[in-house]
């Protein structure tokens, strides 16, 4: 932050090596910086309340975009409140089920081979003498919880997994890329609400603001990538996941429709996400040298269900629910097996890779049965998204199941 707030040019000077510039995404920095400088406020104080406002940000952001979607499917003004307050407790206070084990093991509760099997570094066996307080005594006790995934091998974990969420940066006051990039993640998810909800063709008034819904949306990833460039794959697939969503609902048919309504537009997006920032991406070098299979270790069904049991027990009944009461056309055919197969497309590619890679076809079939409820999911998401969009042009329903996918 403070290299952002003392350099007048881009990138910033890496403040640890004299003469070599940053090498980070640190557009957020910028921006903070730059409103630090504007408000004549020093970056001590300024840091602290760049903490602040993120979490503002992103609270105010996610209250407007559900509230906005419940309005959208009829629904009455506290429906659509109570959802927007929802919205905002899952993203910026929920947390995962690893604080439930903390207050188990300062209780004393559990025998050491429940322990032993739950196996997250930290939490060894109860506590020998139960805790006093409501709460453990450990002061670093909360920094577990982002640091579940693990596979060991014997003693040594080999899967060091970090797994943060939004209320753990708060609350450890890490104004970090990953967590500045939260208020313009859902910036970028109300326009692209925008965007699936407009009209696709029509007057020159209708072709002028699709085309500044794509130079903004542009904008917004690219500037996105800049903050954060971790989200710009995913993001990029959302985007392109609701520009076929919108085309398929507006002209039906098959892939060759598909390609041609969403192609100009997905090769606009990506070029302006590229050429708006091109001074970064000439200046950015990354660690990252390549793309490997992951093979040496698989997340124990046991550590994922503790990091995301929470949000999937909101996305999984939803998912369930509008999937049992899709109504089945004569294409239910096409759209089941298309349904199907994309959610496995990247276990398809990792299986390429891994066996390029030395490894033994009889591990496929295990890696399969890993991903298959997973997979399952998110092709009734698709297939539900599918059907509610051939009989309800641009619903607020089709968006959700899309983003719960």
């Amino acid at each position: 932050l403070n290299a952002s707030i003392q350099s007048s040019v881009g990138p910033p000077e890496d403040p640890w090596l004299r003469g070599e510039s940053v090498s980070y995404y640190y557009f957020g920095y910028w921006m903070m910086g730059a409103t630090s400088q504007i408000s004549g406020v020093p970056s001590n104080i300024s840091y602290n309340l760049s903490m602040a406002l993120i979490p503002a940000m992103a609270a105010m952001g996610i209250f407007g975009l559900v509230s906005t979607m419940v309005r959208t499917e009829g629904r009455r003004w506290p429906y659509a409140i109570l959802g927007g307050v929802a919205g905002g407790v899952l993203l910026g206070v929920v947390a995962n089920l690893e604080g439930v084990l903390e207050f188990m093991r300062a209780g004393g509760m559990g025998s050491q081979e429940f322990w032993d099997w739950i196996r997250i570094e930290g939490l060894n066996g109860p506590f020998p003498t139960p805790s006093e307080s409501w709460h453990p005594d450990e002061f670093w006790w909360w920094f577990r919880s982002t640091r579940v995934i693990n596979t060991f091998d014997g003693a040594q974990g080999i899967d060091y997994t970090i797994q943060e969420f939004p209320f753990f940066s708060y609350m450890l006051g890490d104004l970090h890329p990953h967590m500045m990039s939260i208020p313009f993640i859902i910036l970028f998810l109300g326009l692209l609400w925008n965007f699936y909800r407009s009209p696709t063709s029509g007057s020159s008034r209708t072709s002028f603001r699709n085309l500044v819904f794509t130079l903004t949306i542009g904008l917004s990833l690219g500037g996105l990538a800049f903050v954060n460039m971790w989200a710009l794959p995913v993001f990029a697939a959302l985007f392109l996941g609701v520009a076929i969503l919108k085309t398929y609902e507006s002209y039906g048919g098959g892939i060759w429709v598909l390609v041609r309504g969403v192609a100009p537009v997905g090769l606009v997006v990506i070029a302006l996400v590229f050429l708006m920032f091109l001074p970064y991406y000439l200046t950015f070098s990354g660690s990252v040298t390549g793309i490997e299979p992951v093979s040496s270790a698989t997340t124990r069904p046991l550590h994922f269900f503790i990091v995301w049991g929470l949000y999937l027990a909101v996305v999984a009944p939803f998912i369930v629910t509008t999937f049992w009461r899709a109504s089945q056309t004569v294409e239910w055919a096409r759209r089941a097996i298309f349904s199907s197969l994309l959610p496995l497309l990247p276990y398809g590619v990792w299986s390429f890779l891994y066996l390029e890679d030395g490894g033994a076809a009889s591990d496929l079939l295990e890696r399969f049965l890993h991903v298959l409820p997973l997979a399952l999911l998110i092709g009734m998401a698709m297939f539900t998204t599918l059907v509610v969009a051939a009989e309800r042009r641009h619903s607020g329903l089709s968006f959700a199941l899309i983003l719960s996918a």
